[in-house]
């Protein structure tokens, strides 16, 4: 089972998913001390108020259940905080006084509304940093390669123009390049609108902003559609 979590931690998704928690450890850190704070302080509350009261209650269960000493206390407030059972925590004193529900709303408020938005907050916004600082750097590497494959296949033009790709060469790398697995296969239909729609003054060569623009667009995935329905095409008159 080790060998199989080693792994695990081979496939690049899962990989980067453990980089992301390890970059929000500092944030994460941060709000669960506040968080045990909270539970600290509104156990020595409960401690304090309680762990004289051995009244009954009229349920039949002692007042101070749970809060007997600060350990069980902390135990108490841990547990209401971080489950469901706040209830079973709170009910010996609520039942005997519904006094002490001022205290417990206070203590629901804070660890299970506030702290959890936060936690909540913390990591979008921290996920969402990650995510913005990822696509830049996969933008500002996806336009540093193609400047250097422009500037690798590009041909000087007469009288000092402006390097270009000739459709050739174009047509050629994209053949080598469906030849890759992670390349999406495209049409070779797509790819000719794609070049005469960004081929604006339709010379044949593509200069560095057209070439870099026709090398984004293919890698994007293309849904066909028919121009015309069936029923159009069977019955027209119909239609």
């Amino acid at each position: 089972p080790y060998m199989r979590v080693i792994f695990m931690f081979c496939i690049p998704s899962v990989n980067a998913l453990f980089r992301a928690l390890i970059g929000i450890t500092n944030e994460w850190l941060s709000v669960v001390s506040f968080w045990m704070g909270t539970v600290v302080f509104f156990a020595w509350i409960g401690v304090t108020l309680l762990d004289d009261n051995t009244n009954i209650n009229p349920v039949g269960v002692r007042v101070n259940t749970g809060f007997d000493s600060f350990g069980r206390a902390l135990y108490s407030m841990f547990v209401a905080s971080a489950s469901d059972d706040f209830i079973q925590v709170f009910n010996p004193t609520y039942t005997q006084n519904r006094a002490y529900g001022l205290m417990w709303i206070w203590c629901l408020f804070l660890s299970k509304f506030l702290f959890l938005n936060l936690i909540l907050a913390m990591i979008f916004e921290t996920y969402k940093e990650r995510f913005e600082r990822e696509i830049k750097l996969f933008q500002r590497n996806q336009s540093e390669s193609l400047k250097k494959a422009f500037t690798m296949m590009a041909t000087k033009g007469p009288e000092e123009e402006d390097p270009t790709v000739s459709r050739e060469d174009f047509f050629a790398l994209i053949t080598a390049l469906q030849e890759s697995p992670k390349t999406p296969s495209i049409h070779q239909g797509s790819i000719e609108y794609v070049y005469k729609a960004i081929d604006s003054d339709n010379n044949n060569t593509l200069e560095e902003a057209e070439f870099e623009s026709v090398i984004d667009s293919i890698q994007k995935t293309f849904w066909i559609t028919d121009k015309y329905s069936r029923l159009e095409r069977v019955f027209p008159r119909f239609y």
